[in-house]
């Protein structure tokens, strides 16, 4: 699959064109997929951890947009909670992914890839990183 990071997705209307860039559909997935229960938090793909390394940009959105203007393609890589079915919520992400944007954006998603990258407890999901009162 081609990667659109640095293309423009062209939507013609009577009115004129839209350009999208493929960072706003893929926040827009990334959004959509948190909302769903049982999902914990996104993880950046391959490229998301290696961009992060090379360029010190942080925030990617754990969602990956591929391929071309006739088949576009969303990979998310996320953590799950412990006790969800996996099966189900995947298919959920995978389904209010392609309605929102279908709604959002007005494109046809052909598919959405979820990458289960880890099962996280709710004790994980609470516990702080870092506490500082203990000091």
């Amino acid at each position: 699959m081609t990667d659109l990071k640095d293309t423009l997705i062209e939507k013609k209307t009577d009115a004129g064109d839209i350009l999208l860039n493929p960072d706003s559909i893929e926040t827009i997935a990334s959004i959509t997929a948190r909302q769903v229960e049982g999902v914990s938090h996104l993880m950046p793909g391959i490229m998301g951890e290696f961009s992060e390394f090379w360029t010190r940009k942080t925030g990617t959105t754990g969602a990956h947009l591929s391929g071309d203007q006739d088949h576009l393609v969303i990979d998310l890589s996320v953590a799950l909670l412990y006790g969800y079915s996996i099966p189900k919520i995947a298919l959920e992400i995978q389904e209010k992914i392609k309605e929102q944007i279908l709604n959002s954006c007005d494109l046809n998603i052909q598919t959405v890839n979820v990458h289960v990258k880890k099962i996280v407890s709710e004790k994980e999901v609470e516990q702080p990183i870092l506490d500082l009162e203990e000091e």
